[in-house]
């Protein structure tokens, strides 16, 4: 089982969102681990109380050009729509690339992860 980020995390939003994304340069050894089918995932929250468990249902990688509409409505940002998903996370990603020195571009492969919130009970996927 794996902690997710350090990060504020509204379990509420948790039982509407089944799937996240990620740059494949961004897993590995010093980095994030690579979710793996089956596995669980503990999210925190910024003191790192535990607020929910996700096991991870799916994992894909493909190139961000790649990236469908139906996985832009699972990751439950924005408007839901793959023009939203793609225009956010194209942003995003030319941030984190002008700040760590590599180009974004539309072949970059990312880590699609499906996932099944299974705990807390009042949140979990039934």
């Amino acid at each position: 089982m794996t902690t997710g980020r350090n990060r504020s995390i509204d379990a509420s939003r948790e039982a509407f969102v089944a799937a996240t994304a990620g740059l494949l340069r961004d897993f590995g050894p010093a980095r994030e681990p690579m979710p793996v089918e089956g596995g669980h995932v503990v999210l925190v929250d910024g003191s790192g109380t535990p607020r929910a468990v996700r096991r991870t249902t799916q994992v894909d990688i493909v190139p961000f050009h790649a990236v469908d509409a139906a996985f832009a409505w699972d990751e439950g940002e924005g408007e839901r729509t793959l023009a939203d998903w793609r225009d956010g996370h194209r942003r995003y990603w030319m941030r984190q690339g002008a700040h760590e020195g590599f180009t974004f571009a539309e072949t970059l492969e990312v880590v699609l992860e499906r996932f099944r919130v299974v705990w807390p009970p009042e949140i979990a996927d039934r």
